[in-house]
This record gives structure tokens, C-alpha cells and sequence, in this order.
């Protein structure tokens, strides 16, 4: 039998199989491998986010919408309403759970829903080579999704690898299957249309959305862009690949270099999960032998302790994928858990850096002190901040630096007590220094600090156009000092 009704069984199953991380695991992790991950930004307790995943779980076979969300809502709230907060603020905070709780129940619910969908579709392909496009036809639809609503593509074209309902958060749309013959009947029935009004759509229109994402509106009222929020945001931002989602781990893997596969499967074995697993035990993943790093390796010089090893290691593998260094001491890294501080650099005797885990930005804030633990020691002569130089190596980062918006602006909202502390030399080398770690190794956790400080408005960290000079300073840096390396790893 070709046609058969969906196996709620297996839309269950796809949501609660997912290990419950947090919001830093998740960032951390590779975007395919987000997707097979759940997580809740603000909740910090494991438990509570798997019961929220059970929850949304339970939706596709059979569950009660009012209570799953209801039941929802109470795991979350905890984390979301300050209850110590005035009566006006708890109200608003208490309206943006109750629409997170929606949100959780509806996205996860229903993108299992149609990612077992879409693997019968696919399964099934050679007897139904067209899908349509359906949209809930209300008010509430996206002009994005309303343009697309009754449109009929092949199965094959790669508008659905990304464009398979839930394409955006909240969507409601989804598809149907169509046979050759379905297909047939549309087009003589549209054929006196014109073609932007047909619902096949003709071979000019599925190459204007191959090529350009984007359609003719109805009426040939111009283009409409369908770009996935993570094309809109260059990477960024949620996209739903239901292929992608159904390919074995093992095949997700195979995308990645030696090093990079190794890094994860080690990594993987240190991130705890409810219940006392680890990701690894999770996902099934075995450790193997990290690849020999150089001796110059940024990693090899600092010594996490236990609390401190995952993020030290996610930090250092992105460093070292960047540059290596000149002779350095041994530092320990330990948390630090201050109310005024999210990272510190002891420069005395017992040097060390101190992080804070739960701060905003950690990887950031680790970039950030490891920059100045290579300002003190390792550029120049150690001992010495060699930014503080005038005439020093660091000297056109400086200045470039100097020269930015941002650091003309950081008066406008730094409290004046901070501002010859943001304009100091040693600041402006390991913000500069962070930055340059962030974009240069795409490390997702890192990116998501820099965006995120970038969105307090502080100038405390840069654009991407304002950070071009200062970037290209600290290339130019490290070829003269010999530490440029993109192969941090050797065989």
C-alpha cells in the first residue's frame, strides 16, 4: 500500500529523541546537528527542558493542545517571570511565557508532524512527482507564505529542502502530494491564466526560485523573497531541512574534517545531559584520539580545570585554528563566580584567567582574557604588555582601532567612570583579539557573544565594516611573528 496515514508513533518519537541541552551546548553545536538537539534560550535547568520536550512530544500522538501548553508554561515560568519583579513587569513577563509555551508546542509539535511527512513524501516520489503548497488561508499568513499558497512544484526541486512547512517560526502551512495526472488536470484547467496566477508553476518561474529565491506575485505585482530567516541572516537564524534532519548521525559526520570530527566526539563526552548522560551516550558517538596538535598550539598552553574544560576546549580549538603562538607558560583557567566581573586575567605571581560560565558572552569573554595572557607573554617580552607600547609590535592595531566608530562612540553609553578603562590600550587588544578569534574561526558560540554585545549598542566590540582595519592590523601582526596557521593540527 503506497498511501498510508502518518505514524504519530514516529513524530513522537523524532521530538523526544532529542537530548535536552542548553542554549550554550546548542550554539556550540554544528547547524546540522542543531536540529537534532532541543533547547530553550533562557532555561538553564536540563530536567525542565527534556519535560518541556516530552511535552511537545506527546503532541503528535494525540496529546491535548490546551494542556500540553499549559503543562509547558509551568516548566518554563520559572525561568522566564521574575517573581521579585514589580507587578507591571511580571505581567509582561508572564505574557511572553505564555507565547514562548505556544511557540515550543507548535514548532516542535508540528515540525515532527511533517518531518515524518516529508519522509514518506520522499519515499513515495516516483508515484507522486509533484508537491502543493498549502497555506492556513487567514489573516495571520506571511505575505512570504500567502504568495506560495496552491503553488505546485516537483518533488525534486530544491525549493522544499529548505521550504518544507514549518519553514519559519510559527508557520502553519504545509503540502499535499500530487500525482503526474493531478498535475496534468491543474495545468489545463490554469492554462488561460497568466502565468503568474497558474498554480504549476512554469519552468521560467521554478528558475527564477532556483536561482534568486524568489516568485512572481499574483497579478505580476513584482517579486516576493522567499529567503529562509538564516539566508536573510547570512547563517543565522532558524531554517528547517527536513533531508538534511533524516540523514544517519554518521553521514552528518562525514562533513566534518578529522579534526573537527575528533574535536566534537571528545568535546561531546563532556557536555551532561539530564538523566546523567552525556551527549555522547546520546547520540551513540565513540571518542577517538584527537590528531597530534603543534607544539605551538594555543591549547597546549592552558590547563582548564574540570568545570572549565568544555568551554576552555571550545575556545582554544577555534584559536588554534587560527594562529599558534611563541613561547608561553602553563596558565590555569578556573570559574569565576563574581557579580562585577565575567572574565579576569591575573597578571601577578600566580597568574591565571577566571571565567565566568554563566556570563553572557563566556567564549567570548575567554577569547577576550586569552588575548591578554598573549599581550603579556607572549608578544613581545613577556611580562610586559606590549600593547602599552608605543612603539611596540601591537602599535597599527591600536591605532587602527583608535581611527573606528565605536571608539569614538563608547562615551555616548559607558558610564564615564569606564571610559579610560574601555579606551586603554590592553582593552582595545583583547576586545580587538576576541573579535578577530570570533570571525576569523566561525565559531558559532562566539558569533552569538559578538552579535549579542553588538545589540546592547556599548561599542564595546565593532561592526564588521568598522572591524575590517583592525582585522587586517592583526593579520599583518601575526605573519610578521609567524603565527598565521589555518592547519593547527598535524599528522
Amino acid at each position: 500500500m503506497i498511501a498510508k496515514p502518518i505514524p504519530h508513533d514516529e513524530a513522537t518519537k523524532y521530538v523526544k529523541d532529542k537530548p535536552a541541552v542548553t542554549r550554550r551546548v546548542w550554539d556550540a553545536l554544528h547547524p546540522d546537528l542543531q536540529a537534532r538537539a532541543f533547547t530553550i534560550s533562557g532555561v538553564e535547568c536540563l530536567d525542565a527542558i527534556a519535560r518541556v520536550r516530552d511535552l511537545a512530544g506527546s503532541l503528535p500522538s494525540g496529546g491535548d493542545y490546551d494542556d500540553l501548553k499549559s503543562q509547558i508554561l509551568a516548566n518554563i515560568s520559572p525561568w522566564l517571570v521574575d517573581l521579585t519583579a514589580d507587578d507591571e513587569t511580571q505581567t509582561k513577563q508572564r505574557g511572553a511565557a505564555r507565547r514562548r509555551a505556544e511557540l515550543l508546542l507548535r514548532l516542535h509539535g508540528w515540525q515532527a508532524y511533517a518531518q515524518v511527512n516529508y519522509q514518506l513524501a520522499e519515499a513515495n516520489a516516483d508515484v507522486f512527482p509533484f508537491r502543493q503548497y498549502l497555506t492556513s488561508d487567514d489573516g495571520r499568513v506571511r505575505p512570504s507564505h500567502a504568495a506560495l499558497n496552491k503553488k505546485v512544484l516537483p518533488a525534486n526541486h530544491p525549493f522544499w529542502q529548505n521550504h518544507t512547512p514549518p519553514w519559519e517560526f510559527n508557520c502553519r502551512c504545509d503540502f499535499v502530494v500530487l500525482t503526474q495526472e493531478d498535475a496534468d488536470d491543474m495545468r489545463k484547467a490554469d492554462a488561460k491564466k497568466p502565468p503568474e496566477d497558474q498554480r504549476v508553476l512554469p519552468p521560467a518561474q521554478l528558475d527564477e526560485i532556483r536561482k534568486n529565491n524568489r516568485i512572481v506575485q499574483p497579478g505580476a505585482q513584482g517579486f516576493m523573497d522567499l529567503r529562509t530567516p538564516r539566508e536573510k541572516g547570512g547563517g543565522k537564524g532558524y531554517e528547517y531541512r527536513p533531508g538534511d534532519n533524516a540523514l544517519p548521525l554518521e553521514q552528518i559526520l562525514e562533513r566534518f574534517t578529522d579534526a573537527d570530527r575528533a574535536t566534537f566526539e571528545n568535546w561531546s563526552q563532556t557536555v551532561q545531559l539530564a538523566g546523567g548522560k552525556t551527549l555522547a551516550d546520546y547520540w551513540g558517538v565513540t571518542a577517538k584520539p584527537a590528531p597530534v596538535r603543534s607544539q605551538s598550539a594555543v591549547s597546549g598552553k592552558l590547563s582548564p580545570s574540570a568545570a572549565m574544560a568544555s568551554l576552555t576546549n571550545a575556545v582554544t580549538n577555534a584559536i588554534d585554528g587560527v594562529h599558534t603562538d611563541g613561547p608561553l607558560p602553563t596558565i590555569p583557567v578556573e570559574s569565576l563566580q563574581s557579580p562585577r566581573y565575567a572574565g579576569l586575567y591575573h597578571y601577578g605571581t600566580s597568574k591565571k584567567i577566571s571565567i565566568k560560565p554563566s556570563g553572557s558572552w563566556p567564549e567570548l569573554t575567554a577569547a577576550h582574557e586569552i588575548g591578554h595572557f598573549l599581550d603579556h607573554m607572549g608578544i613581545g617580552t613577556p611580562g610586559e604588555f606590549e600593547s602599552k607600547k608605543k612603539d611596540g609590535i601591537l602599535k597599527d592595531v591600536i591605532a587602527a582601532a583608535k581611527k573606528s566608530e565605536a571608539f569614538k562612540n563608547i562615551g555616548l553609553y559607558a558610564p564615564k567612570s569606564k571610559h579610560s578603562y574601555y579606551r586603554s590600550p590592553e582593552e582595545i587588544w583583547a576586545r580587538a583579539y576576541a573579535q578577530y578569534i570570533a570571525k576569523k574561526s566561525g565559531n558559532a558560540a562566539m558569533q552569538s557573544g559578538l552579535d549579542l554585545n553588538r545589540s546592547w549598542i556599548n561599542y564595546t566590540q565593532w561592526s564588521d565594516d568598522d572591524f575590517l582595519p583592525i582585522e587586517q592590523a592583526i593579520d599583518e601582526v601575526f605573519s610578521k611573528l609567524g603565527w598565521l596557521n589555518n592547519s593547527p593540527t598535524q599528522p
